[in-house]
């Protein structure tokens, strides 16, 4: 290297400057990438002569590549590595390379560059260009050359410059030498250089050797540490163990000591050794005097045989129940556990025993005894689930109920046994677990698919830590008490139904009243209607007295009272029955009858039995939705003793049979043993009651009849209604050919109902009565003060708006304690309330009534005035 103080006492450091560093410049770089091996460098260094080589990388830019330079690697580090004897071969660039990479750029003075190198110590720089990438290298030796090529004309303009060049030549031959003396001093420091590695060797060499006796020294201390710290854990564990058997020792004294159990230690001839406090105290003598004493005499003497024998002949006995009999005291119950010691030798030398005091427990046991029995005999069904829902505990009651026996539903699933995933169960696990108690009304099923009701109570039972343990189940069957209730509140439906039933029935007979009359009245007022129009009225005035028995019935049925009886012809309601049926059942259903000309005649309210057969009909019709055939027949029947012994029902006499026949659907037989139940019915929801077929039983039986029924699944049923003959009584015949005829009595009408007032006013004036009508009681009040000597007869309504018929009454007869008063009332039961009021009057009708029911009852009630 030139020093500096040299090129500062001349002119070359000017030639310098007046260059650049793209003058000077190798294009032709020697560099590697990163990857590359370190023994590839190191041969290149030795072909090319160089002492370092730059390390870069290829990226892409743009269109093209170029070369970023990323390190170097000089030649000195590559020496030291071999020193070392470092395998080359395996160790890549990127990690010996130095990253610290001296650069210059192509536009930069030459003059700076070289005082770079100079300052650095350095050979050469790298050249980059505006992105940073690699375009060449600078070296101290281009420098010069660089210098020395300047041409003269450049530099040479006046004889001054002339001896500069002078000056400049005999400056290069001074630099030559100086190169000169420098290469000699490289070679010196070359050889110092290898001299050096070579001792770097021996170092580093010695160094591994000693590094070698260190390790081994260190794992020879860690070895003997190690067996130190073994040994003073053996001891220390040792020192545990020792410590552990005395308390172990004490334990053991302690525990035989203050055991709860009497502990007893005998020689192999059953003489006691040693015992323990609980021993003193069970046998009721001190320690001392419990040593050297056989262990037999302690033992009651009905078990002191059979324990003697135990012990001699058996090496283990366990929890051996006995009386166990302490000094001047009372034999007490005790189990005993015995164990035999031998010594090294497999000799008997001697027993152990452990004698547990179990009064309590005997008494415990008895008492549960008493109290399990006591479960027993209650009729509810006890039982006791886990929290897993499996049965613990199963009652005598829960077997009389459900009909499983205990050992059939041990540790069974209590859901599963009733066959119920009723989501009220779940939810009373879930309010029992949540709220320690629950209660409700479940549906269960018994072993032979009985359905029950039960009213349970679940308990949600805790152990000694208070955590939950089991369930405790109380059912109690209310099966009977359900139904009674059901029953209970179909009598209150009944009974509402009665008091809506009478409501109704009032309205009805008012309106059916005017019908009825005038119905009667219309042939008298035209005596000249045809006999089609004749039969017109006939049918308003058969159907509105058979209304009229219909509201009757209900009422009569609602408040429990009885109809009158009279004989009828069964032949004619089945020829009714008939015509309804054609006109208004569908026409897919055919039907058909067979009635003989002489059917006995039967006593029997003529409205009930138009009511069995229309609900018989009704339902062979449902029973025939896609059609069929309805047949009903009649014939007299004689029932003798034979027959009735067969049938519990029949009695022996003369009936009347009638036959109802269908093709329908049919019945099983499990359905036919229920047909006649209250509310029982196989339609579908709003196409039933269920209280025609219990309605018709009903009436049959009141009348003394009886009924039988057969059925077969898809090809019909047959209904046999039997009611009781009376072939001697005639049938009753209603003529109004005999009415009679009123002589000019004036008779108060009073009703609040216009069309009754109007047909009842004209029906008695066409019998040669006077009438006057009144809509109220104020208005009764008013004609009867003005017409009060000539009116002969009242006829009031009780029920109307403002001042009831009761209370017209009432003020009538206060008017004139001689008044003759007829009452009226679509509601029969209104009878009773005039007695009930204490009212008194001549005759109650009932509406609606007959024209000739009308005028009889005012002939008797006139008479009765004239007498």
């Amino acid at each position: 290297m030139i020093p500096v103080s040299i090129l500062q006492s001349s002119q070359y450091h000017d030639l310098l400057r007046m260059k650049t560093v793209s003058e000077a410049m190798q294009t032709e770089v020697n560099y590697v990438s990163p990857n590359a091996e370190l023994l590839s460098i190191a041969q290149i260094m030795a072909l090319e002569n160089i002492a370092s080589v730059v390390i870069a990388q290829k990226e892409v830019v743009g269109t093209g590549k170029k070369v970023f330079p990323v390190g170097i690697i000089v030649k000195r580090d590559v020496e030291l590595l071999q020193a070392l004897k470092l395998d080359l071969a395996n160790i890549q660039a990127k990690t010996v390379m130095n990253k610290e990479l001296f650069s210059v750029r192509a536009a930069d003075s030459l003059l700076n560059a070289f005082g770079e190198m100079q300052r650095r110590n350095l050979q050469q720089l790298v050249v980059i260009g505006d992105a940073e990438e690699l375009v060449g290298i600078v070296t101290q030796t281009s420098c010069l050359q660089a210098s020395s090529n300047v041409k003269k004309k450049d530099i040479y303009s006046t004889e001054a410059e002339q001896k500069l060049e002078e000056k400049t030549s005999r400056l290069i031959q001074v630099t030559h030498q100086l190169r000169s003396e420098i290469n000699q001093r490289q070679q010196s420091q070359q050889a110092y250089r290898q001299v050096s590695i070579e001792l770097e060797k021996q170092v580093a060499q010695g160094t591994a050797e000693l590094l070698k006796v260190n390790q081994e020294l260190s794992t020879s201390l860690e070895e003997q540490n190690v067996f130190e710290e073994e040994l003073r854990q053996q001891n220390e564990e040792l020192f545990v163990a020792n410590e552990n058997a005395k308390l172990q020792q004490q334990r053991y004294e302690n525990l035989f000591e203050f055991a709860p159990d009497a502990y007893l230690v005998t020689d192999a001839n059953g003489k006691i050794q040693e015992a323990n406090l609980k021993a003193s105290n069970l046998f009721s003598v001190s320690r001392k005097y419990l040593i050297g004493k056989p262990i037999f005499v302690f033992i009651a003497k009905p078990d002191r045989k059979s324990f003697r024998t135990q012990v001699n002949l058996l090496e283990r006995v366990e929890d051996w129940e006995c009386y166990i009999k302490p000094r001047k005291a009372t034999p007490i119950n005790a189990t005993i556990t015995m164990t035999s010691i031998h010594d090294k030798n497999g000799n008997l030398v001697g027993k152990r025993l452990m004698i547990r005091d179990i009064t309590e427990r005997k008494q415990s046991e008895e008492k549960i005894k008493q109290q399990a029995a006591l479960l027993d005999i209650t009729t509810d069904a006890i039982m006791v689930c886990n929290l897993e829902n499996q049965i613990l505990f199963w009652n005598q009651g829960a077997e009389s109920l459900y009909e499983w026996l205990e050992k059939e539903v041990i540790n069974q699933n209590f859901q599963d046994l009733n066959k119920n995933d009723s989501p009220q169960l779940e939810l009373a696990f879930a309010n029992v677990l949540d709220g320690n108690y629950w209660q409700g009304e479940l549906q269960q099923v018994t072993k032979s698919g009985k359905e029950i009701v039960v009213f349970s109570r679940w308990i949600l039972m805790r152990d000694e830590q208070d955590n939950p343990k089991s369930i405790l189940i109380v059912n109690t069957d209310i099966t009977e008490k359900k139904l009674l209730e059901a029953q209970y509140y179909r009598a209150q439906r009944l009974e509402s139904l009665g008091i809506l039933a009478s409501g109704i029935a009032h309205d009805l007979n008012n309106i059916l009243t005017p019908i009825l009359t005038g119905s009667q009245l219309l042939p008298r007022k035209l005596p000249h209607l045809d006999e089609k129009n004749r039969l017109i009225l006939k049918m308003l005035e058969d159907n509105s007295k058979r209304g009229a028995e219909l509201v009757k019935q209900i009422t009569s049925f609602a408040r429990g009272a009885k109809g009158d009886r009279i004989p009828i012809q069964l032949r004619h309601l089945i020829k009714e029955i008939q015509l309804i049926v054609k006109s208004t059942f569908p026409k897919l259903i055919e039907f058909s009858t067979n009635i003989p000309t002489r059917l006995w005649t039967v006593k029997a309210q003529p409205t009930q039995i138009h009511q069995i057969l229309m609900n018989l009909c009704i339902n062979a019709r449902d029973a025939m939705p896609e059609g069929g055939t309805l047949s009903i027949t009649a014939e007299n029947r004689v029932i003798d003793e034979t027959y009735s012994s067969m049938n519990s029902e029949a009695k022996v006499g003369d009936y009347v049979a009638i036959r109802i026949t269908d093709t329908g659907c049919g019945m099983p037989q499990e359905i036919l043993n229920q047909i006649f139940e209250p509310f029982f019915t196989t339609k579908e929801v709003g196409k039933g009651t269920g209280l025609g077929l219990s309605t018709t039983i009903g009436i049959v039986k009141s009348h003394g009849g009886f009924v039988e029924v057969s059925s077969q699944v898809g090809k019909g049923s047959q209904f046999e209604v039997y009611l009781p003959a009376s072939p001697n009584q005639e049938v009753k015949q209603t003529s109004d050919s005999g009415m009679s005829e009123g002589k000019g009595e004036l008779i108060l009408v009073v009703d609040d109902e216009k069309y009754i007032r109007e047909m009842t006013e004209n029906s008695l004036l066409t019998h040669n009565y006077r009438i006057l009508t009144a809509n109220d009681g104020y208005e009764a009040f008013s004609l009867y003060v003005k017409y009060k000597d000539e009116i002969n007869l009242v006829l009031i309504d009780i029920h109307m708006p403002s001042i009831n018929g009761l209370e017209v009454i009432k003020v009538l007869q206060r008017m004139n304690p001689d008044v003759k008063i007829i009452a009226m009332s679509g509601i029969e039961s209104n009878r009773q309330l005039l007695a009930a009021n204490d009212i008194n009057v001549e005759a109650f009708l009932s509406k609606p009534y007959t024209l000739g029911k009308l005028l009889e009852e005012i002939k008797v009630v006139l008479k009765k005035v004239k007498g």
